[in-house]
């Protein structure tokens, strides 16, 4: 009995791992969308158990058995990844956390390494689980026919459908988007690629002719969500009451009535609204972002902070490595207002130091 009940609690503890990493789709069950977090968990559910049945049945020969371990051996990765940032820093994983594990150095790794004991004990405990499970079911139910080498192959086949699905049907969330079992590692993947585009814009030093006019702002709060439409909103004239707390404020606010976004996608039209870059240089002058408002900020003597649930947008996170601070959270627009909370007060503290902050909210209006 003991022996059934062990992958059984392997697929638990996977999904577990997956949700953690995922709040938002945990919260969501209990939300108007608890049909898409259902079908999420499904959809990962099906696909781990592929990925058993696929090496249970590469441990039924010597020499593929090597490559089941190698598999096994990354999943377990995959989910100590999880539990570290679930266990020390009460987040999700996301693209910004696999830049700074990138940018790391073996010293800073050393320094951290107490962080990790319990984590690395369910390293271990989970990759004992995965490898125990592969073995009973090469043992007991996996055999080499068609009907388990069609379900060995689900976790191979789904991610190109969902992809496909996702790239030419529904692309619900904006971006790009793999399932897969290893789902950190697409996280992983579009960091390498910002991690490319951070050191193009650092290899051009920008330096700017900053002239004091006036003692000016001390402290500064951009709040970017340029996703929002103004023909919708009541502060431009829309004839239903949809932004009425700024309304109440615009007395004290200079409005743009007439202003024109630089392009029709967040990637590309939030870049150019954050640097001197010409749309038409955007291509072939990547290395012009340099030339932005995070780094002018910095030449200027401001501590500068980024706040953001997006990580995956090329231009927009290679400007945002930029800043002295930066910290991207998982979920909804609202887990923002928690860190701006926590800015906001290392602002006021640092008012009695003669301090300047410049502080950008990225959110996805």
């Amino acid at each position: 009995m003991f022996k059934k009940i062990v992958p059984i609690l392997l697929i638990i503890i996977y999904l577990t791992g997956f949700l953690i990493s995922f709040p938002y789709i945990f919260d969501n069950l209990f939300g108007a969308e608890k049909m898409d977090s259902i079908r999420n968990i499904f959809e990962y559910g099906i696909m781990f158990c592929s990925f058993l049945v696929f090496n249970a049945l590469l441990f039924k020969n010597k020499y593929t058995s090597v490559i089941a371990v190698i598999l096994c051996l990354l999943l377990s990765i995959n989910f100590l990844i999880s539990v570290s940032c679930f266990l020390i820093y009460h987040s999700g994983f996301n693209v910004g956390m696999a830049i700074s594990i990138l940018e790391s150095n073996p010293d800073e790794a050393m320094s951290m390494s107490y962080m990790f004991i319990l984590p690395g004990i369910l390293f271990f405990v989970f990759l004992g689980m995965v490898m125990y499970s592969v073995d009973y079911l090469k043992k007991n139910i996996v055999q080499v026919d068609a009907k388990f080498i069609i379900i060995a192959l689900l976790w191979l086949v789904l991610p190109f459908g969902y992809h496909l699905k996702h790239t030419y049907i529904s692309n619900k969330g904006g971006g790009r988007m793999i399932k897969n079992v290893y789902y950190h590692l697409s996280d992983f993947n579009t960091a390498l690629n910002i991690q490319r585009d951070i050191n193009a814009i650092k290899k051009n030093v920008p330096v700017f002719n900053i002239k004091k006019i006036q003692p000016g702002i001390e402290n500064v709060i951009l709040i970017i969500g340029e996703s929002e439409r103004k023909q919708n909103m009541s502060l431009y004239g829309y004839n239903k009451k949809t932004t009425p707390y700024t309304d109440e404020q615009a007395g004290d606010m200079m409005i743009f009535d007439h202003a024109i976004s630089p392009a029709g996608i967040t990637n590309l039209s939030v870049p150019l609204m954050l640097s001197s870059i010409h749309p038409d240089e955007f291509r072939y002058r990547y290395d012009k972002l340099s030339y932005n408002i995070i780094n002018m900020a910095n030449q200027s003597g401001y501590n500068s902070f980024w706040l953001s649930t997006q990580a995956s947008a090329r231009g927009i996170t290679a400007i945002a490595s930029m800043s002295k601070n930066k910290k991207w959270v998982n979920g909804y627009d609202e887990v923002i207002v928690p860190e701006l909370q926590k800015v906001i007060l290392k602002m006021e503290l640092g008012m009695h130091r003669i301090s300047r902050h410049l502080t950008v909210v990225k959110s996805n209006l």
